[in-house]
């Protein structure tokens, strides 16, 4: 039997055994913060996420609660101060034009 034949007889005798790939999101058990993703075994609390999840890599402005992610969403909020003395001056009817004639006053 030639080197090619028994090389090829030991491939057909073991088994491939494929390795079930995990994605995982470790995180702080106490508070859900999010401390980083890892395909290793790592100690410490995880969850298993999915490849896209995995590949986004988001930590700063997500948390896990009962197991799942929840994403947080910063939202700015404006007042305007109309009877402010100091600030820009605004059309009365619109805020977003700059009128330094204007009766409105865009304050900080």
């Amino acid at each position: 039997m030639s080197n090619f034949l028994q090389a090829l007889q030991k491939f057909k005798e073991k088994p491939r055994v494929e390795k079930k790939i995990e994605y995982r999101l470790y995180y702080d058990e106490k508070s859900g913060k999010a401390l980083h993703y890892s395909m290793e075994e790592l100690d410490g609390t995880y969850i298993e996420v999915d490849r896209e999840t995995y590949v986004r890599g988001k930590i700063g402005n997500i948390s896990v609660e009962k197991g799942k992610i929840v994403e947080k969403v910063h939202t700015l909020t404006y007042k305007l101060y109309p009877y402010c003395e100091e600030g820009t001056h605004c059309h009365e009817s619109d805020i977003t034009i700059v009128d330094k004639d204007g009766t409105m006053i865009w304050g900080d």
